[in-house]
C-alpha cells in the first residue's frame, strides 16, 4: 500500500468500518436480549413493558431492575453465563416440580449448589428439556434450606406421636478437614412393635470436647424436639468426657420429671479396647510400622518411588494406611498392608536413609508376622500375654455392662431367652427384670402357654404397679421362663 493510500483511506475501507460497527452493535443488542427476563416483557414501543401487569420501564432499564420486578409475580429469572433462550417456559407449578427433582438430586448425590450454573450441565438439560428454566446457586440454597425446615417439622411431628420412651446413641468424631461433629441417633419401638432408628441430628462442635459442652449440645437437641421427658437411655463410648456428659444429662432431665434415664457404655467399643490391649505385647513393633506409614503418606516423592518399585516387582501398589485407636480392625489392616508391601519397601531402604531408620527390623518383622499368621490361620492359638491383657480390660468394663446387657437381651423381642445357656442364666435374667424399680407384671388370670410365648402379650402386661403385686409378678415370670425353656 502506497503512502497516499495510507493517508487517504478508500471509500471501500469506510464501508468496511461501518459494517463492522453495525455488526458490533447487533451483537451487543443480541447479548442484551439473551437475559432470562425478556420472555416476560414486550418491547414493541421501544421500552420494556411487563406482559403480566403492563408496567412500563425506561428504555435504559437494566435487566436487574426487570428481574426484581418479576419477583412481585413470584417469578425468579436466574442469571446465566451463556446463551440460553427458553421458548415457551413452564408454568410455575410445572417448573417447581422440576426444580424439586433437581434439588433432590443435589442433596442425595452430594452435589455443590453451583453445579446448576455449569455450562456443560445446562447444555445437557437444555437438550433434554428446552422449556426448563435454570435456577441459580442461590435459589438452590434457598430451596434446600426450605426443604430442610419442612422435613424437620415432619420429624418433630413424628416424634410427638411416639407414646413410648426413646433411646439415643451418640459419638464424637473429627473429619479430615479438622472439623468436629457430634452425632445423635434416636432408637424407639413404633406402634407396630418394629424397632426404628434414624440420625436425628449431627452438630458441629466448635468448642472444647468437654463433658459439659457435649451435654449442653445434647440437651439443646432434646429441648428443640421436645423429647426430654421421653428420653430413657444414652449409649456412648467409654471416653471420660462422655461419661461426664451422661451424668450431666441425667441431672438436667430431672428438671423434666424424668428420673428413669440411664447411661450405657458401648459393648463393641469395650471389645475393641480389649483387643487393643492384647496388641500391647508387640506395641513397639506397631509403633515403627505406624511411623513408617505416616512418613510415606506425607511424602509424595517417596510414594512415586514406591510405585515404580511395585511396577518393577509386578506388585499391586497399596496406599499407606494409618490405624485409628477406636476404629475396629484398623491396626490389623495397617499391619497387613505393610506386610504385602514389604518387598518394595525393602528395596526402597537402599536409597532412602529415612526409610531405613523407620523400617522395622528383623525382630519386629518376626513379631508382626507371627501375630498376623497365627491370629489369621491358627484357630487354636493361645498366648498368655494376649489373653491376660484382653481379660484385664474386659474385667475393668464388663461388670458395668453385665446386668444391663442381660435386661436388654431379655426385653429384646428378637432374642428373649434364647441368648441364655441354661435355666439358671434365664432365671437370673428374669429376676433382674422383675426387680426393676416400679415395674411388675399385672395379670388377672393365669396365662396359658400360648400367651406366654407371645412377646406382645407378655410385654403388654408390663405396667407400673405397687409392691403387693410382686409375688404375682415373680410367679408369672417364672412360668414364662419355664414355658420358653421347655420349647428350647
Amino acid at each position: 500500500m502506497s503512502a497516499d493510500q495510507e493517508k487517504y483511506p478508500s471509500h471501500n475501507q469506510s464501508e468496511q468500518d461501518d459494517l463492522q460497527n453495525t455488526t458490533s452493535l447487533s451483537l451487543a443488542l443480541s447479548k442484551k436480549h439473551d437475559s432470562t427476563v425478556w420472555p416476560y416483557f414486550n418491547e414493541d414501543t421501544g421500552s420494556p413493558v411487563c406482559k403480566l401487569c403492563n408496567t412500563p420501564f425506561s428504555a435504559v432499564a437494566s435487566t436487574s431492575t426487570l428481574r426484581r420486578h418479576l419477583k412481585i409475580h413470584d417469578i425468579i429469572a436466574p442469571k446465566r453465563k451463556h446463551k440460553h433462550l427458553v421458548i415457551n417456559p413452564y408454568l410455575e407449578i410445572e417448573q417447581q416440580k422440576r426444580d424439586n427433582l433437581v434439588v433432590r438430586w443435589i442433596i442425595c448425590d452430594l452435589q455443590s449448589f453451583n453445579v446448576v450454573e455449569g455450562e456443560e450441565w445446562r447444555a445437557m438439560i437444555s437438550k433434554f428439556d428446552p422449556r426448563y428454566q435454570f435456577p441459580s446457586r442461590n435459589m438452590i440454597r434457598d430451596y434446600v434450606t426450605e426443604l430442610f425446615q419442612k422435613k424437620k417439622s415432619e420429624v418433630k411431628l413424628a416424634l410427638h406421636k411416639i407414646s413410648n420412651k426413646v433411646a439415643f446413641t451418640s459419638d464424637l468424631w473429627t473429619a479430615s478437614n479438622g472439623m468436629s461433629f457430634l452425632s445423635l441417633t434416636i432408637h424407639y419401638v413404633d406402634s407396630f412393635w418394629k424397632l426404628k432408628h434414624f440420625l436425628l441430628d449431627i452438630i458441629p462442635i466448635k468448642e472444647r470436647h468437654t463433658g459439659v459442652n457435649i451435654a449442653n449440645t445434647i440437651m439443646d437437641v432434646l429441648d428443640e424436639y421436645s423429647i426430654s421427658e421421653k428420653t430413657l437411655a444414652l449409649t456412648t463410648d467409654n471416653a471420660s468426657s462422655m461419661i461426664l456428659c451422661a451424668t450431666i444429662v441425667a441431672e438436667e432431665l430431672q428438671n423434666f420429671n424424668n428420673f428413669e434415664f440411664s447411661h450405657y457404655r458401648c459393648a463393641a467399643h469395650i471389645l475393641n479396647l480389649a483387643v487393643g490391649s492384647g496388641l500391647d505385647f508387640i506395641n513397639e513393633s506397631i509403633v515403627k510400622v505406624r511411623s513408617l506409614m505416616s512418613y510415606i503418606k506425607m511424602s509424595q516423592p517417596t510414594i512415586n518411588n514406591l510405585k515404580k518399585l511395585c511396577e518393577i516387582k509386578n506388585i499391586e501398589y497399596l496406599a499407606p494406611e494409618l490405624d485409628v485407636k477406636h476404629r475396629w480392625n484398623s491396626t490389623y489392616y495397617m499391619l497387613n498392608k505393610w506386610k504385602r508391601m514389604e518387598s518394595p519397601l525393602t528395596m526402597l531402604v537402599v536409597d532412602d536413609l529415612i526409610i531405613r531408620q523407620k523400617c522395622p527390623d528383623e525382630n519386629d518383622r518376626a513379631n508382626i508376622n507371627d501375630y498376623l499368621s497365627r491370629y489369621k490361620d491358627d484357630a487354636n492359638f493361645s498366648q498368655n500375654q494376649v489373653a491376660t491383657a484382653i481379660y484385664q480390660k474386659l474385667e475393668k468394663y464388663w461388670p458395668i455392662l453385665d446386668e444391663n446387657s442381660q435386661i436388654s437381651t431379655l426385653l429384646d423381642p428378637r432374642t428373649k431367652l434364647t441368648a441364655f445357656r441354661d435355666l439358671n442364666e434365664k432365671t437370673k435374667a428374669i429376676n433382674l427384670v422383675s426387680n426393676l424399680q416400679g415395674y411388675s407384671i399385672v395379670s388377672n388370670s393365669t396365662p396359658t402357654p400360648n400367651d406366654l410365648s407371645s412377646t406382645q402379650n407378655y410385654f403388654r402386661q408390663l405396667r407400673i404397679s405397687d409392691s403387693s403385686q410382686e409375688n404375682q409378678s415373680d410367679s408369672f415370670l417364672l412360668k414364662y421362663t419355664i414355658s420358653l425353656t421347655s420349647k428350647n
